[in-house]
């Protein structure tokens, strides 16, 4: 018997936690370097040192704490969401009010207890989507709900400074209220979370065998890979949007707020498109073709300047739509090869695996950021001096669609499809995910696709 949809309400209680998560995104990735270069003379190699440091080490933390919560004897998602959160309370408070003179410890602590408490919540929360319900379309619908909320929780940070100048307040008094806002949210989500039944589980110890095994499952490596380039594309132009609007388009901080804006307002706008897309296209297909559109539309931007400013309006409604791609599809994709994973080779570690990919994803963020601000301040490029130009243009625009072509030739013939993960699913549920392969559930029929035949193409 089909399992029954998920209600409305608990798709949107599990969604809830995607907004104060995002809240301080814009701030922390976007806003916060360049400001710490601006207001407290922190040079550009400096910052992008404490921000690889803090990436590499939150890039570590990842598996280790899948590892944890795969080993705890009954998973439950919401206690480790709980500790993380109270770590990222102070961790705001201290990054958006460093002592003047300790500008450079206080981010270095500061981001390496946010991205602690961070991963504290992300990981367990991910790993919570397989458990939501066994169909992809029932996980797309929870995921596309998260990322609604994580949307407007980034048009919400990306508005706070534009609000908070029309208000008469500057950059500092703007983010303590959004440090404010972020923190009453994430009270109001966790109290949301708890209204979710958990089924707790039963964890199987991890074996040495079974960490080997990790090397051994193609198309997690494969999908790794992707994300972590995609990841990489996106990477570079978040960290460096705020210098390419004042230095290369010669805007200002309304027209930051405004581009911002439209970016992630066009991601949201699109969701539902996407979610309605990959009911008739294979997810992966879809995702490489918003990848591909992402492409076509910012290979353009190094040719932009201030008189073609306006121009830049069509590439942040583009790219801010594919972004709708980049926060749905993943993740239901993720989920997949976790059952995938689960069928294929007998383990109980899917909070690791969405641990490393959301490794990826920080050390995708940890080089981009890194990368970019070293090679600028190699080069004598600061925000007093903005030059040379051509090169910050070839980092925030041409180096993205290097990733993102590499990332489609990867990933465009992925073999795990709709057809395979039904069968996947139904052999799961036959097995009780415990029972050794047999001939029984390893017979194929016309309407049940035997997934153990994309062993061969996994390469």
């Amino acid at each position: 018997m089909a399992e029954a949809p998920l209600p409305a309400a608990t798709v949107w209680r599990y969604a809830a936690l995607g907004l104060p998560l995002a809240m301080p995104t814009v701030a922390v990735y976007v806003l916060l370097p360049t400001w710490y270069a601006e207001a407290f003379g922190l040079s550009l190699s400096l910052i992008g040192a404490i921000l690889l440091l803090t990436r590499l080490f939150d890039v570590f933390t990842d598996p280790l704490i899948g590892l944890m919560l795969d080993r705890q004897s009954k998973q439950n998602p919401r206690r480790a969401i709980l500790v993380g959160g109270l770590l990222c309370a102070p961790a705001l408070l201290l990054l958006v009010n460093p002592p003047a003179a300790q500008a450079a410890p206080a981010l270095l602590f500061g981001l390496l207890l946010l991205y602690l408490g961070w991963t504290l919540i992300q990981v367990p929360y991910l790993a919570w989507l397989p458990r939501l319900h066994a169909d992809s379309l029932q996980r797309n619908r929870a995921a596309g709900g998260r990322e609604a909320l994580t949307l407007a929780g980034l048009l919400l940070s990306a508005a706070f400074p534009a609000l908070s100048a029309l208000a008469g307040l500057g950059l500092q008094p703007g983010l303590n209220l959004l440090v404010t806002v972020t923190l009453l949210s994430g009270l109001a989500a966790l109290w949301a979370l708890w209204q979710i039944p958990v089924e707790t589980v039963n964890a199987g110890s991890l074996s040495r065998a079974d960490l080997r095994l990790l090397r051994d499952n193609k198309l997690a490596l494969r999908l790794l890979i992707g994300w972590f380039l995609n990841g990489l594309a996106n990477g570079f132009p978040a960290v460096l949007f705020p210098l390419f609007v004042s230095a290369y388009l010669g805007g200002d901080d309304s027209d930051r707020g405004l581009f911002i804006l439209l970016y992630f307002g066009a991601a949201v706008l699109s969701l539902p498109l996407w979610l309605r897309l990959s009911q008739r296209v294979p997810r992966t297909r879809l995702w490489c073709l918003a990848m591909l559109l992402a492409i076509l539309a910012f290979a353009p931007a190094p040719l932009l300047d201030p008189s073609l400013a306006v121009a830049f309006i069509p590439i942040c409604l583009v790219t801010g739509a594919a972004l709708g791609a980049d926060l749905t599809l993943p993740h239901v994709i993720q989920a997949e090869v976790a059952d995938w994973d689960r069928y294929r080779f007998r383990a109980a570690r899917t909070s690791l695996l969405f641990a490393c990919w959301n490794m990826a994803t920080k050390l995708a963020l940890a080089l981009s950021a890194g990368l970019a601000f070293t090679l600028l301040g190699a080069s004598g490029f600061d925000a007093e001096s903005p030059e040379p130009l051509w090169l910050l243009g070839l980092i925030y625009a041409l180096l993205p669609c290097v990733c993102k072509a590499v990332a489609i030739m990867l990933l465009w013939r992925f073999p795990l499809q709709r057809r395979h993960h039904r069968a996947i699913r139904l052999r799961l549920a036959r097995a009780n995910l415990a029972e050794p392969h047999d001939e029984t559930t390893a017979a194929v029929t016309a309407d049940d696709p035997d997934p153990g035949r994309m062993q061969r193409h996994e390469n």
